[in-house]
């Protein structure tokens, strides 16, 4: 699942694509306009626009260049947070399985108890 994020703070740009790498999703952050900033965006499944950071110009420019199937977030927040309560409530349950085996097969114990998803199978008690 590809998800792009417009605004945040420019010096969590990073973070923000961790965070959706660790939901099993491809991110693309762009905290500050850029040229041809439409064609950069390409077709992403879920967009999420944080409103607090962005000038409305971006926020136009960006909605234009969005083709219908995308979902899209906005939130007034833009911390760590928020975003994951966003990647919760709109990850599919089989991404989050792929990433859950993906995790499984190159990983130890540690990185177990890491897992972001409170229903799975692998997921220690406790």
């Amino acid at each position: 699942m590809s998800v792009v994020i417009l605004g945040g703070n420019e010096c969590m740009e990073r973070q923000y694509s961790n965070v959706c790498r660790k939901y099993g999703c491809k991110a693309k952050v762009f905290c500050k306009p850029c040229a041809d900033m439409n064609s950069r965006i390409g077709t992403p499944d879920l967009l999420i626009v944080f409103t607090h950071t962005i000038s409305h110009k971006m926020v136009q420019c960006a909605l234009k260049g969005v083709f219908e199937g995308t979902k899209i977030i906005r939130s007034h927040t833009s911390s760590m947070n928020s975003l994951r309560d966003i990647l919760k409530e709109n990850i599919p349950d089989t991404n989050r399985r792929e990433w859950c085996k993906a995790v499984r097969r190159r990983a130890s114990a540690h990185f177990h108890s890491a897992c972001p998803f409170e229903k799975c199978s692998h997921r220690p008690a406790g």
